[in-house]
Order: structure tokens, then C-alpha cells, then sequence
């Protein structure tokens, strides 16, 4: 069965129109920041997009997971429960909620089987030291976020857990990562298409989500209400030419699937601190194949539907959505 669609979520606190709420507003585009699409508007389309598809497996790549310093970890529990773990009021508002998915244990060690052919490091994640029906494993913001809004859309669907390395790692050494991330690309979408019979991925219809936001370092303005909350500096630090730079390069990225895009913002992935750089150059290698279907009309609009291929994007301040689905 096909892999089905590849889907960027970000999982910033969901009442916000940006990840640092109106923090750089102007920043990055000259309209007012209400007349965007909200954050919860898109991550609902791609949901829809997600439950169009119908997967029987949904893979989240998350960044904030249970992070070992040097490997991948794969969450091999029967099932994932969490919560958001945001302040539920002010600046930073999310909804209290609990999230609870059922894992596909075999799928996880699929992953974890094609990670090991293609040299990747990777630890099997067993929370608590146990598998039993009652031993779960446990999420936070970055799981809880995307889950969140896919299931108000679909709930079929069995996860995979796939942890990025620790931030030493992920955010200090992006241009050395790449080589790895990917393996990563090259190794899911090999396990995700394999037309091996006696494999279990290969007959289940699979969705890829990142988990995902941009640069975490752009200025927080005084008109803002964080900054009028207490929060006058972002939470690593600003640098307004890094994090506007990342962006736009990311952005490029997404609407056109030029992988040096990625490549460059590796260089400055140390200032603007995005938790969601490794999912994307793993995006990158997983949607190689499409390129040639993402030109002009992408760049111009932010989308394309030609037959059964629907691509859209949309990039903004320190957030992306990006889904791309086929059949």
C-alpha cells in the first residue's frame, strides 16, 4: 500500500495567530497579522487533507520527544498520551486537553530495522520500562499539538514516534547533520515504500507528519502583548537577521522543493533555533520524486491540485504549514 502524504504541523500554543504571539507581525509581511489564516485554520485543512487520505499509519517526526543526545529514538509502547504543557491562559494560551493514540508497535520496528540498514543512529524508546496495556508512553507539546487538531478530522489512524536527537545536536551542529538527516529521509521513504510482501508497512497506507516551527528568534516587539505580559526577549534570544533569513529560506524551500535551500539555512540554524530544521530536511528527502510537479505556480499562489496531487504552503513569522498528499 502507497505512502500517502507528507504533512508540516507546527505546535505553537494554539490560540495564538503566531508562534511568539504578535511579536514580529510586520516583520515578515506587511498585513496585519489578523488577516492571515489562523495557526488552528490551517493545521484543521491539513487534517482534512490527512482524513482524505485515510492512513492506516501516521509517522510524527517531533522534536521535543524524549531526546537521547546522539540517536533517533522510536516509541515502541502499545500507546502515547500527554498534554500540551502550556499556560492555559494569557499570552501563551492553549486549551488544557489530553491527547491518547495507539501506537502500531510493528511499524515502529520497521522504522527502527530501516534506520539501522541505513546507518542511522537509533534506540528503541520502551517508557517505563514496560509494553503492557497499560504502560504508555508520554507527549507533550510538540505530539499533542498536531494530534490534536488530526483527530477533530480522523481517527483511524495507529502512530509511529520518531524522536530527533538532542538539541546539542539538532541545533548546534546543523551543517555536519545533514549528511544524516538525510539517511533519515532516504531510510522512511524506503521502509514507507517498500513492495517487500512480509513487510507490515507495505501494506498499510501511510501519512508522514513534522512536527514543526521555524525560528524561534525573532524579536519580541514592546507593542506585543507578551512583551506588555512580561516576556520582553524571546525565549533563546533574538537575532532579527538570522531568524527573517531562516524563515525566507525555509519558505523558499517549501514552495519550490530545492533542497540548498535547507542546505543554507543549516549555516544559520544556530541563531534562529528551529526546533522543526531536522524534520524538514527529511521532508526534503522523502519528497525528492516530486519536484519536478512544484514550479511557478506554487511560488505565485502557494498551491497546485493537478489529478491526484495536491500540494499547499504557507509560511509566516516563524511558522509553516506545509501538505502535500497523493494517491
Amino acid at each position: 500500500m502507497p505512502f500517502v502524504g507528507l504533512h508540516v504541523i507546527p505546535h505553537v500554543p494554539i490560540e495564538s495567530p503566531t508562534p511568539w504571539p504578535d511579536a514580529c507581525a510586520a516583520e515578515l509581511a506587511q498585513e496585519n497579522c489578523e488577516s492571515h489564516p489562523s495557526i488552528r485554520q490551517r493545521s484543521l485543512a491539513i487534517a482534512q487533507d490527512i482524513a482524505t487520505a485515510a492512513p492506516d499509519v501516521i509517522v510524527m517526526i517531533v522534536p521535543h520527544g524524549l531526546a537521547m543526545e546522539d540517536a533517533w529514538g522510536v516509541y515502541c509502547n502499545s500507546f502515547a498520551e500527554g498534554y500540551p504543557a502550556f499556560k492555559t491562559a494569557g499570552p501563551w494560551e492553549t486549551p488544557e486537553f489530553k491527547v491518547r493514540v495507539e501506537i502500531d508497535q510493528t511499524a515502529a520496528r520497521e522504522v527502527l530495522a530501516a534506520f539501522n540498514v541505513n546507518n542511522v543512529p537509533c534506540q528503541a524508546v520502551t517508557f517505563r520500562g514496560m509494553v503492557m496495556d497499560w504502560a504508555g508512553a508520554t507527549l507533550g507539546h510538540s505530539e499533542a499539538i498536531p494530534i490534536h487538531f488530526i483527530r477533530q478530522k480522523y481517527t483511524k489512524a495507529k502512530y509511529v514516534f520518531v524522536s530527533v536527537p538532542g538539541p546539542e545536536k539538532r541545533m548546534r551542529n546543523s551543517p555536519q547533520f545533514l549528511p544524516e538527516l538525510r539517511r533519515v529521509g532516504q531510510a522512511l521513504h524506503a521502509a514507507l515504500t517498500s513492495t517487500n510482501k512480509s513487510s507490515h508497512l507495505s501494506q498499510q497506507r501511510v501519512s508522514v507528519v513534522i512536527s514543526c516551527d521555524l525560528a524561534h528568534t525573532h524579536p519580541i516587539r514592546p507593542e506585543s502583548r507578551v512583551y506588555k505580559a512580561g516576556r520582553v526577549r524571546a525565549p533563546y534570544g533574538e537575532d532579527a537577521d538570522a531568524s527573517k533569513a531562516f524563515d525566507e529560506l525555509c519558505g523558499m524551500w517549501a514552495k519550490t522543493l530545492k533542497g540548498n535551500c535547507l542546505d543554507a539555512a543549516a549555516h544559520i540554524q544556530e541563531e534562529a533555533r528551529s526546533c522543526g530544521y531536522p524534520g524538514l530536511v527529511v521532508a526534503d528527502e522523502m519528497l525528492k520524486k516530486h519536484r519536478g510537479k512544484i514550479g511557478a505556480r506554487v511560488e505565485a499562489e502557494n498551491a497546485l491540485r493537478t489529478g491526484n496531487f495536491w500540494y499547499d504552503v504557507w509560511v509566516y513569522c516563524g511558522v509553516m504549514t506545509l501538505s502535500v498528499t497523493w494517491s
